[in-house]
């Protein structure tokens, strides 16, 4: 029960509730226009994920996302390249990689994407608990 209770403080510490109702969204793991590299704001956030995630036995979906710019194709690499640059660091801090599955989603319309704020909100990477 105090395994399930840190997990929940973590959550609503570090992420907040996305559409579906097992995603969450890295509240602070967004990325730059047309970049898949992640910040030190991200990494922070990743780290203390990646703490948790050693400890669960969980399977992570991580859904990589873009804004609405750009062609469905790019933004399919992009996305993939944003949900892989995600795994790549969980696996780096210790999380194993059969654990997660990198998923690139596309464009998101989420949010608003007219303005700067909404583009920058779609630019994430969602994970869903299995």
């Amino acid at each position: 029960m105090a395994d399930q209770n840190a997990l929940n403080q973590f959550v609503a510490d570090v992420f907040y509730t996305g559409a579906a109702e097992e995603a969450l969204v890295l509240h602070g793991v967004n990325f730059a226009f047309d970049s898949y590299a992640l910040d030190a704001k991200a990494q922070g956030i990743l780290d203390e994920a990646a703490a948790v995630l050693k400890e669960k036995n969980v399977h992570v979906t991580l859904e990589g996302w873009t804004d609405s710019i750009g062609t469905d194709a790019y933004n399919k690499v992009l996305s993939q390249n944003r949900a892989n640059a995600v795994k790549a660091y969980l696996v780096e801090q210790g999380v194993p990689a059969s654990k997660l599955t990198a998923i690139g989603m596309g464009k998101s319309f989420k949010y608003d994407n007219a303005t700067e704020e909404g583009r920058y909100l779609n630019r994430r990477v969602e994970l869903l608990f299995n």
